[in-house]
């Protein structure tokens, strides 16, 4: 009785231990652009960071204006990293694309458990939104969860609201939103 126990506390350690290692297993990747302050930047661009990414891992973004919409389907801590004192990250696309759920989002978090999003500012202002379809938001969380914070987020406003039917679940755009297949589900 007495091997089964320690077998068993055994098994229990080594899984704890296996537990510390992969939460403690993250990478973080850098993402800067040419010519910002941002030397040790291992990537141009957010999405390019994205797909190289593993669950789990950091991406820590210089600060610049990026030109990008970005999908996140894995879970992952996006920041905006000071470099010299500077912080000012922006991610703003020039044009959007609609994603496969009907809507146009600078980020769209689609099914993952977790996302953090931290101290960057996300601006919609350029959606070619101009009725109330497609949907338009800032952030979208599909489907997924996570946490926004030291973050700005603005700019989600369609260009002709009034054009808008009532009881469109769109209304002028959301800063973020969140929806399920499932209500309840995230």
């Amino acid at each position: 009785m007495l091997k089964n126990v320690l077998g068993i506390v055994g098994l229990l350690i080594v899984g704890l231990a296996c537990e510390a290692h992969t939460a403690t297993a993250a990478e973080t990747l850098v993402v800067g652009k040419p010519g910002t302050p941002c030397p040790d930047a291992q990537y141009t661009t957010i999405n390019a960071a994205v797909k190289a990414a593993a669950r789990g891992d950091e991406i820590a973004i210089g600060p610049a204006l990026y030109d990008e919409q970005i999908t996140l389907t894995k879970p992952l801590w996006l920041h905006g990293r000071k470099v010299d004192g500077i912080g000012r990250i922006l991610i703003q696309p020039s044009s959007f694309t609609v994603n496969g759920l009907g809507f146009e989002a600078v980020i769209t978090v689609l099914n993952p458990e977790v996302v953090t999003i931290d101290n960057l500012a996300v601006d919609a202002s350029k959606n070619a939104v101009a009725a109330c379809t497609p949907g338009l938001a800032a952030i979208h969380f599909h489907n997924a969860s996570g946490e926004i914070k030291n973050s700005a987020i603005f700019g989600a406003q369609l260009t002709n609201p009034l054009g808008c039917a009532t009881g469109l679940p769109f209304g002028n755009g959301f800063g973020v939103q969140i929806d399920a297949d499932k209500p309840g589900s995230y």
